[in-house]
């Protein structure tokens, strides 16, 4: 996915205006990370349908423009990114997590084997593996200073780089039947927790859920990586 600096800072500038509106006109409070995150979802899917008809030399150019910086959370939010790895011929996988604060310091995380009849089931698990662990940890306060701030809940932001399980739980799309139950589940654990979103994250910001999936999927991802990162 590929899109111009001029293009994302006109997304900014218009989802700033909305957040604006919704400030005024129905009392939110401004979020400076959905903002920003919201942004970026509308200029990668403005930008899908106008790629096409680019040429090579055109799209690599655009390319060495993309914005590959991994995202800080506010210094009140946590940050889990997720992903999945899946192999189609023995339909097994592996799910893993990482989460980080406001200054990228890694506080959690996860890695798991699963069995999956497809892609989407894969990436569905992966985010009901977080929002399981945010519900536990919460209620067993563990790592309480991780967990809350001045008596209140820490807003958690889940990123994942597969764009349609992200529409799916915002309700903005139907998954695929196998994924139903799994993404419905997830549905399910969202309503029962609070400042809890889930967004879209392009996959340039989301090497390292990535990495440490293929890392254990390798065998080389250490049993202590979350306390003694590689």
């Amino acid at each position: 996915m590929i899109h111009t600096k001029k293009t994302f800072f006109a997304g900014i500038l218009w989802h700033i205006w909305k957040s604006r509106n919704a400030a005024i006109f129905q009392g939110r409070k401004p979020d400076q990370l959905t903002t920003r995150i919201e942004a970026r979802t509308a200029t990668e899917l403005y930008t899908k349908r106008a790629e096409k008809g680019l040429s090579r030399s055109r799209r690599r150019q655009l390319e060495s423009e993309i914005p590959t910086k991994w995202v800080s959370p506010g210094s009140q939010e946590l940050q889990w990114n997720i992903d999945a790895s899946w192999c189609r011929s023995s339909l097994a996988g592996m799910v893993a997590g990482v989460c980080r604060n406001a200054i990228g310091v890694l506080v959690d995380g996860f890695a798991k084997k699963i069995q999956a009849s497809m892609v989407a089931v894969a990436e569905s698990l992966a985010l009901r593996e977080v929002l399981v662990r945010v519900r536990e940890r919460r209620s067993t306060r563990a790592g309480l200073q991780l967990q809350v701030f001045k008596g209140r809940d820490l807003k958690v932001c889940i990123s994942s780089d597969n764009l349609p399980l992200v529409e799916c739980v915002s309700g903005r799309a139907e998954p695929p039947w196998p994924a139903q139950t799994v993404v419905h589940n997830c549905k399910i654990i969202m309503a029962q927790l609070s400042e809890v979103l889930v967004l879209y994250e392009p996959r340039e910001n989301n090497r390292a859920a990535d990495w440490v999936a293929k890392a254990y999927k390798a065998n080389s991802l250490p049993t202590n990586w979350v306390l003694f990162p590689p």
